[in-house]
């Protein structure tokens, strides 16, 4: 039997046990100035976590932290999507496990749609109750996994 497969890329993934302290060579090769950082709060508390925002800020690339718990909710989305819109990063970084990095995709992509369109909430876009189209367009989003 014989098998074929296509796989069309447009991010790329970086893999190592180090390169997360690479991160701000990264952001800095493509321009970002500010990251909206969601993060697990054992990350938070972490000597990885020290180091790499010691390495931000030493870069010049201001951060602001968002630390979530427990799977995301449409309130959580709304409000940390309002958040980072306000804090105008430029890209959305989440680190963490499941949880952290689905807030961080759904954040990455309504803070856009609020930039573009004014107050909306996710739950206008969830399969099966919302009333619009899944967006295509969102906010830079690097996703950095703590888990297996």
């Amino acid at each position: 039997m014989e098998a074929s497969f296509s796989l069309s890329a447009t991010s790329s993934l970086i893999f190592g046990p180090t390169e997360l302290f690479n991160l701000p060579r990264l952001v800095s090769s493509r321009g970002f100035a500010h990251l909206a950082l969601v993060v697990s709060p054992s990350f938070q508390r972490s000597s990885a976590a020290a180091t790499l925002l010691a390495k931000l800020q030493s870069q010049g690339i201001a951060t602001t932290l968002f630390p979530v718990t427990g799977e995301p909710t449409v309130e959580q989305i709304d409000a940390l999507s309002a958040a980072v819109a306000s804090c105008k990063a430029d890209a959305v970084v989440g680190i963490g496990g499941g949880s952290v990095l689905d807030t961080a995709k759904a954040v990455s992509v309504m803070a856009w749609q609020l930039t573009l369109h004014g107050e909306i909430s996710v739950l206008r876009y969830l399969e099966g109750v919302g009333d619009l189209p899944p967006p295509s367009q969102r906010l830079p989003l690097i996703a950095i996994p703590t888990t297996a």
